[in-house]
């Protein structure tokens, strides 16, 4: 860890008092951190290359690590703080959460918010001291909601359930028709696994704001646990209706047509989905789970297949001396980058398995069948090597091995694997 340490003394205007003079030294302190954690960023070479703008860089900050004060006094007319920011110091864990929160475009526009009001507030604050007192302390409250609301936001980065809704509810003390509280400390719960408290909570996020896309799409999922899929396809629809491009309301709501008797309308869904993002691994999954039990083996085995590859494609990467791995259409280019791996290291397993899966997207079944043999010889936990041999096995109508393949493959807990035993309603 690495921790940043400051101290902010204020001293209180006319209209203060010992909390919003407390508030307003919290707020200069956490400035003069979150700066310094900035510079330290700055200056890492794996931050630098995320190419963060100026406007990401001060919204995603504060949530990246606790503000903990570590001491404090009040004196007559002057509030001191002292506090520390600790962080990782493994500077790659760092860019990789700045990477996730930069592809979330609504936890941006969400952060961003939240960071212009901190701003507007302060701006106000300065004229309201010196003419209402009202209008003063009623800005220092909302930047007491804004102090919580991002203590809440830090917990839940963390994944601290516990404290994401201790934060949430004091933000909600202070301020009880704020939507952002509501919908986050809905997740909390939904993650905690409270489900009817989850709907309480999305519910009056909608009811405050009924085009919040996302409150309307945890519910749905909150109600999709509950088994209520009538309930959990409304949410998901109007989730859609709001924003048409949400292409995980298309797979939940694909999920809910399917469990309601609607396979049809479940394909439509997550074909919809994949068109919207064909880089989701979990929309083919579930599309081939649907096939298989149409009885649509050969679309389900496409799938499963592209799903598998989809999820593999970090690994894929990894395997090999260049970047260029599996270029779609290129499969040619891509055995001979596997054939070059595995003339420095035969015993990679990885290889071997991800060979296999371009000589069976070639329609080559003995090749690939010889090198996911050699696959699991080289690594006999290999799940979804096990499943990709039992897609194979299955298209050149070897039924006992695909099945037997399956069944290992689900054993060692590949859900593909499962998926597929379940959608044949096979036990194993």
């Amino acid at each position: 860890m690495k921790t940043f340490t400051e101290e902010y003394t204020y001293r209180a205007g006319r209209l203060d008092n010992r909390t919003s003079a407390r508030a307003m030294a919290l707020e200069g302190v956490k400035e003069r951190l979150w700066q310094n954690l900035w510079t330290y960023l700055d200056g890492l070479t794996e931050v630098r290359n995320l190419q963060l703008t100026d406007e990401q860089i001060p919204a995603f900050v504060p949530i990246l690590a606790p503000i903990r004060v570590i001491d404090e006094t009040w004196s007559s007319r002057t509030h001191r703080i002292r506090a520390e920011l600790p962080v990782s110091s493994e500077s790659e864990a760092m860019a990789q959460t700045l990477r996730t929160l930069a592809r979330d475009p609504a936890r941006t526009k969400e952060l961003t918010e939240i960071r212009d009001k901190r701003e507007n507030i302060l701006k106000k604050m300065i004229p309201a001291e010196k003419t209402a007192s009202k209008r003063y302390l009623s800005l220092v409250r909302e930047l007491s909601v804004l102090d919580w609301l991002l203590k809440g936001y830090v917990a839940e980065n963390s994944g601290s359930l516990t404290g994401a809704k201790k934060a949430f509810d004091n933000a909600l003390k202070l301020d009880k028709k704020n939507n952002a509280a509501f919908y986050h400390r809905g997740l909390a719960l939904l993650r905690a696994d409270k489900k009817s408290g989850a709907i309480r909570d999305f519910t009056r996020a909608v009811t405050l704001n009924p085009k919040d896309d996302r409150a309307h799409y945890m519910r749905g999922l909150a109600f999709a646990r509950e088994k209520k899929d009538r309930e959990a396809i409304k949410d998901f629809s109007r989730a859609i209706e709001i924003n048409d491009r949400f292409f995980r309301a298309y797979i939940q709501r694909g999920l809910a047509m399917d469990r309601s008797g609607k396979p049809q309308d479940a394909l439509k869904d997550l074909t919809k989905a994949i068109e919207l993002n064909p880089g989701d691994s979990q929309a083919y999954l579930n599309r081939g789970a649907v096939h298989s039990r149409l009885g649509h083996e050969g679309e389900a085995k496409s799938d499963f297949a592209r799903a598998v590859r989809l999820d593999q494609r970090k690994d894929f990467s990894q395997a090999l001396p260049e970047p260029h791995f599996a270029k779609p259409g290129n499969n040619l280019d891509s055995i001979k980058d596997l054939d070059l791996v595995l003339s420095r290291d035969p015993n990679n397993a990885e290889a071997y398995y991800q060979r296999g899966m371009v000589y069976d997207s070639l329609g080559n079944y003995q090749q690939a069948i010889q090198d996911l043999n050699k696959s699991i010889e080289l690594n006999p936990r290999n799940a979804a090597a096990y499943f990709m041999r039992g897609l194979v096995y299955g298209m050149i109508d070897v039924q006992a091995d695909s099945v037997n393949d399956m069944k290992v493959s689900a054993r060692l807990g590949y859900k593909p694997a499962q998926d597929y035993m379940s959608a044949k309603g096979m036990k194993w």
